[in-house]
């Protein structure tokens, strides 16, 4: 990504540095316009950087996010919450808002306290929200974008599931894909955000990302951080919690056999499967893969459901399970949910919005 200077600008059309007074961009030849900044309130004229409409008196967030986030580029933000607060400032100086996520937007809305109709959550399983199969990358979800950010003339774009999208097509396919916003949203004085946790692409992924994407932080942005131990406590904290999950998985697998290929055949050839056993597949409605289990009569849904969650690293809270049509969670007993051996059930987000 080319530096600016004080004498350059860059072009909304092409990305290229160009000359600040230029009318014409040297480069794409497209011509140029000076940048208008409407009130979402009243949608009279405003500065840049005002904080009151002139027209209405409506407040609006300051835009100190404006400043670092430019119309046109492309950012990474490891920090989910500082990305939903720059999306959020975007939106409150005039931006149009586009959110696609991987939680339930009513939640999404009350955390981050966000006022716009397009929230899509990447589910497979049909709610009442707005939703977008994570499996149809190159239909649905870009077309989608597409449209908004050709109906839109300022979009601002937000993407915090990109580990699922990655799970569900492949990382060379998001990488197209993320290519093909970066360039949608250059064109079209946009702003695309995609949060990206360190815990779920690996360094060789993310490096790839920075090509295309530029890295904002909290001392980026000029914002203090949430507060927090030393960078030792921290790593400290995240060795401890990665034991206690250890743990936790092993003592999992101690209550269920989870079982797929060598492991599903080397049971079925020794025979060892209890008489009192029930042996079941779950499927992950989000992403497709499956997990064949053994359970115990006496085991609960949301015994199954910690040990899918975990095997699949998901946020367990936030999931039931679905038979046929019936929705099941808590201590239910799987004898209790009749729940019998060769049944396909299917691990979904609670459509109530689960903790």
């Amino acid at each position: 990504m080319s530096p600016e200077n004080a004498e350059t600008t860059r072009c909304p059309y092409c990305g290229k540095n160009i000359p600040k007074d230029s009318t014409i961009c040297p480069s794409c030849g497209k011509e140029l316009f000076e940048e208008v900044f409407l009130c979402p309130k009243c949608n009279g004229e405003v500065g840049e950087f005002d904080e009151v409409c002139p027209h209405c008196g409506a407040k609006f967030a300051a835009a100190q996010s404006k400043s670092i986030l430019e119309s046109g580029g492309s950012y990474i933000v490891e920090d989910e919450n500082l990305a939903y607060k720059l999306f959020k400032d975007l939106v409150d100086v005039g931006f149009a808002g586009l959110c696609l996520t991987k939680s339930n937007p009513k939640k999404i809305r009350k955390k981050y306290n966000l006022g716009i109709d397009a929230i899509y959550w990447l589910t497979s399983t049909l709610t009442q929200e707005k939703t977008l199969d994570p499996q149809r990358l190159e239909f649905e979800i870009t077309y989608v974008i597409s449209e908004f950010t050709k109906n839109n003339t300022k979009p601002a774009i937000i993407l915090d599931a990109i580990g699922l999208l990655i799970t569900a097509n492949g990382f060379e396919k998001v990488i197209d894909f993320i290519k093909g916003i970066v360039d949608l949203v250059s064109v079209n004085n946009g702003v695309f955000i995609v949060h990206v946790s360190p815990i779920v692409l690996s360094k060789k992924e993310i490096e790839t990302l920075k090509q295309y994407m530029e890295v904002i932080d909290y001392k980026k942005a000029g914002i203090n951080a949430p507060a927090g131990g030393t960078e030792e406590e921290e790593e400290e904290l995240s060795l401890a919690s990665s034991e206690e999950k250890k743990e936790s998985f092993e003592h999992i697998m101690q209550k269920f056999r989870l079982l797929s290929g060598d492991a599903e055949q080397e049971t079925k050839k020794k025979k060892v499967v209890e008489d009192m056993s029930i042996r079941v597949k779950v499927r992950d409605a989000e992403t497709g893969a499956s997990l064949d289990m053994e359970l115990e009569p006496d085991n609960t849904i949301d015994e199954i459901i910690e040990s899918v969650g975990t095997y699949w690293e998901k946020n367990i809270g936030v999931y039931v399970l679905r038979k046929g049509k019936r929705i099941l969670r808590g201590e239910t007993k799987v004898e209790e949910a009749d729940i019998r051996d060769g049944d396909l059930m299917e691990l979904i987000p609670d459509p109530e919005g689960g903790m």
